[in-house]
C-alpha cells in the first residue's frame, strides 16, 4: 500500500499526550510521500513550505518523532568526504510498515545472530558522522549514518542491516565464493568486488528477514552444499538462492529440502 495523495496519522500517535499537533501532521505528510521503496526521501525544505513551517522547526518536529520512536531515519554520506547526500525516513512499525504487512513478534525478526532486527538502524558505524553536542542523542534515537561511495553501477547495501548483521553475513558470503572460486575457477571468479558482496549480503539478508528463515541454519545448509555431491556443482551465486528453479521454488528452498532430508 502505498499512500501518494494522503496520509494517515494511527491513534497511538494521534493521541499522544505530549507529542505536538504539528509534529503529528508532519507525520501524516511523510507517510502521504513515502516512496514504493518504503521510504520518503523529502527534505526539510518541501515539508516547510507544504506545512507552512520554517525549517528549523520541521526540523524539531522531525526530531520528536525519532525521539518517541514513531520515524527511524537514516543519513546517508559520501564516503570519502562525509559529506550530506540523502536523508531516508521509514515508518517505524506498530501493526505494519507502509507497503509491507510486518508482524513485530515473528521469531525471525526478534533474534537474528543476537541482534534484535527492529533496532537494526541503531548506529553501530565504527566512522564519527560530523555532529555537534547532539550526537549521543542522535545515535542512541533511531538514526543511523551510512556512507556510500559515488561510484555508479555498484549495488549498495540494504539500509536496514547494522554492523554485526554485516559482519555475520559477510562471513558467509566469503567463505561461500572463494571455496567456489577454488573449485570452479572458471565458473565462479571477479567475485571479490564490492557489487557482489554487496548483492549477495542483500540477498542473504531478505532470505532471513524477508523469507524467515532461521540464520544459523542458513549459515549450515550453504556450508553443507558447498560439500554435498550434486549441489556443489550446481549453486554458483548467492543472488541465485531466492531465484525460483524449474519446479517453482526457490533455489534455497531446494537445497533446504535436501538438506533436511539427506
Amino acid at each position: 500500500m502505498i499512500f501518494g495523495n494522503y496520509g494517515f496519522i494511527p491513534s497511538i500517535l494521534r493521541h499522544h499526550p505530549k507529542i505536538k499537533a504539528n509534529s503529528k501532521l508532519l507525520y501524516s505528510e511523510i507517510t502521504a510521500t513515502i516512496e514504493p521503496s518504503g521510504y520518503c526521501v523529502k527534505n526539510n525544505i518541501y515539508f516547510s513550505k507544504v506545512l507552512n513551517l520554517s525549517k528549523s522547526s520541521v526540523s524539531q518536529l522531525v526530531k520528536e518523532l525519532r525521539i518517541y520512536g514513531f520515524i527511524k531515519v537514516v543519513i546517508e554520506n559520501e564516503k570519502d568526504t562525509s559529506r550530506f547526500k540523502k536523508r531516508y525516513i521509514s515508518l517505524t512499525p506498530h501493526e505494519f510498515i507502509v507497503g509491507v504487512l510486518k508482524n513485530l513478534n515473528d521469531s525471525h525478526s526478534e533474534n537474528f545472530n543476537g541482534v534484535s532486527l527492529n533496532n537494526a538502524s541503531t548506529s553501530t558505524s565504527n566512522q564519527t558522522p560530523p555532529l555537534n553536542n547532539e550526537q549521543p542523542i542522535l545515535l542512541n534515537n533511531n538514526i543511523r549514518y551510512i556512507y556510500t561511495s559515488n561510484k555508479k553501477g555498484v549495488v549498495k547495501l540494504n539500509r536496514e542491516i547494522n554492523d554485526k548483521q554485516l559482519e555475520f553475513i559477510k562471513t558467509i558470503v566469503k567463505y561461500f565464493y572463494s571455496t567456489q572460486n577454488l573449485k570452479f575457477p572458471n565458473m565462479v571468479k571477479d567475485w571479490n568486488n564490492e557489487s557482489v558482496i554487496n548483492e549477495s549480503v542483500n540477498t542473504i539478508f531478505d532470505l532471513i528477514v524477508k523469507d524467515g528463515h532461521d540464520s544459523d541454519e542458513l549459515k549450515n545448509v550453504l556450508m553443507w552444499a558447498l560439500e554435498d555431491k550434486f549441489w556443489h556443482k550446481n549453486v554458483f551465486s548467492i543472488k541465485a538462492l531466492r531465484s525460483k528453479s524449474s519446479n517453482g521454488i526457490t533455489k534455497y528452498n531446494n537445497i533446504l529440502h535436501s538438506y533436511k532430508n539427506q
